[in-house]
Formats: C-alpha cells, sequence, structure tokens
C-alpha cells in the first residue's frame, strides 16, 4: 500500500470516527431534552459471541457502535474500548449479567467505575458513574436486571456529557464490541421509552392547546 492510499485511508476512519461521535453527542442532546430519538444505528464490525441477560441502563438512553474509534486516555493515543449509552444523570444501571462485584474504584479518565464478574469468566466494565447503589460493595453479589449504579458524567464524560461507558470482557480477556449483544439486550427499550416520552409531550401539548381555545 502506498502512502497516499494509507492517508487516504486514515482520513476516511478518522471522518467516520469524528461521524459516529457527532450522532452520539445528538443523541445524548435529545436525551436530555426527553425527545424521540431515532433509536440505536446500524453497526460495522460486531462481535456476535457476547451474550446479556439484561439491557444495562434502565431508562431513556441511546447509543451507537462507538467501540474501536480512535481515541485518547490521559493523553496517549489508543483505541475506545467499550460502547457510550448516552442517558440522563441518575439514570439506573443494572447488572446485564449475574455475578459479583469484583472492583469498585475512581480514575482520572474513568470517574467512579465499577466491575462485574460473571461465574462464565467475563466481566462487564460500568465507567463514568455517578454514584453506586446503596449496599454494592467489592463481594456483592448481583443478579441480572439488579440496580448496580447510576449513570453520571465522572472521570473525562464532563467533556461529552452524562453516559455509562459499557466494556464486555469475555473470558477475563482484552474487550470485545458488545454492539450486537447490547441491541439484543436492549429489544427496541431505548426506542420505546424514548416514543413513551415523545408519546406524553404531544398529549400535553394537545391539553394545553385545548386548554386555550375560546
Amino acid at each position: 500500500m502506498s502512502g497516499n492510499e494509507r492517508a487516504t485511508g486514515s482520513r476516511r476512519r478518522s471522518v467516520e470516527g469524528r461521524r459516529r461521535w457527532r450522532a452520539n453527542a445528538v443523541a445524548g442532546a435529545l436525551v436530555a431534552a426527553g425527545a424521540l430519538l431515532a433509536g440505536p444505528a446500524s453497526s460495522v464490525t460486531v462481535n456476535r459471541s457476547a451474550k446479556l441477560d439484561a439491557f444495562p441502563v434502565d431508562g431513556i438512553c441511546a447509543y451507537s457502535d462507538t467501540f474501536g474509534l480512535p481515541w485518547s486516555t490521559n493523553g496517549r493515543a489508543t483505541r475506545h474500548e467499550g460502547i457510550d449509552i448516552m442517558s440522563r444523570r441518575g439514570t439506573p444501571a443494572v447488572a446485564a449479567l449475574s455475578g459479583r462485584i469484583t472492583k469498585v474504584y475512581r480514575s482520572t479518565a474513568g470517574g467512579n467505575v465499577l466491575i462485574l464478574s460473571a461465574p462464565s469468566g467475563t466481566y462487564l466494565a460500568y465507567v463514568h458513574l455517578d454514584r453506586y447503589a446503596a449496599g454494592i460493595v467489592v463481594g456483592s453479589q448481583v443478579a441480572a436486571g439488579q440496580v448496580i449504579a447510576y449513570v453520571g458524567q465522572t472521570g473525562d464524560a464532563r467533556f461529552s456529557g452524562p453516559h455509562l461507558h459499557f466494556e464486555v470482557h469475555p473470558n477475563a480477556g482484552p474487550a470485545v464490541d458488545g454492539y450486537d449483544a447490547l441491541l439484543a439486550a436492549d429489544g427496541g427499550r431505548c426506542r420505546r421509552a424514548s416514543m413513551a416520552v415523545r408519546s406524553a409531550q404531544t398529549v400535553a401539548g394537545k391539553s394545553a392547546t385545548a386548554r386555550r381555545q375560546p
């Protein structure tokens, strides 16, 4: 491959990365405003080996496949190792698998972080949390669907809005693209929740209009 071809490929990846980050940022703004969301965007390459028993955010949300995009952590160039699920601060984050809480800590980039390890060896990382649920400590046994924390904007999320950075690590190995697993566990929940908000707003708007009629 020539230098020009490599440069062209790099520019294309950079443009695609910026497009997808902008899409997530817009989705986050819509979530905050309670507006109708288009639902998860289509993915390019997904990992089909991961499986989740519950969707990790219990509330209005939006997400796209942000795994593998060029990223910077503490000034070091790297790749994004998770999926960012945009939601309102304080939205419950739930256990996507049954298992045990093996780490609870705070870091500069990740803010409040929680690690949930399943009996299969897979572990899940919950990053940028606002706070942990009452009683959740290292060693806590949790069931899929149980509230374990709340979506926040800690760490470097203060620059991008409240969201859950969610990672899937099968067999305690490197992170894989969990987008496909999220889609399966979601089952359209983000879209339905957003539509419910929109519907309520429409009904409220019609009622207000009717009251203003002479």
